[in-house]
């Protein structure tokens, strides 16, 4: 399979450039951070895939419902 081209990759939580991000498949973008953002996009990645979706929003200031 051909890599695609990928748009350059911007901070979730303040649209920075971003230094990296969390993905659980390196197919999927994930949560992307800068370097300030780091260890808080890491703690709302931790709350996403151990289903706190409450936890991750009040982190992200985001307002996901949670899948059932």
């Amino acid at each position: 399979m051909p890599k695609t081209d990928i748009p350059e990759a911007v901070c979730h939580k303040c649209k920075k450039p971003a230094v990296g991000r969390y993905s659980p498949d390196m197919d999927i973008a994930g949560l992307a951070f800068c370097e300030e953002h780091r260890d808080l996009i890491g703690t709302a990645f931790y709350c996403l895939m151990t289903d706190r979706i409450g936890d991750f929003n009040a982190i992200m200031g985001t307002d996901l419902a949670s899948v059932e």
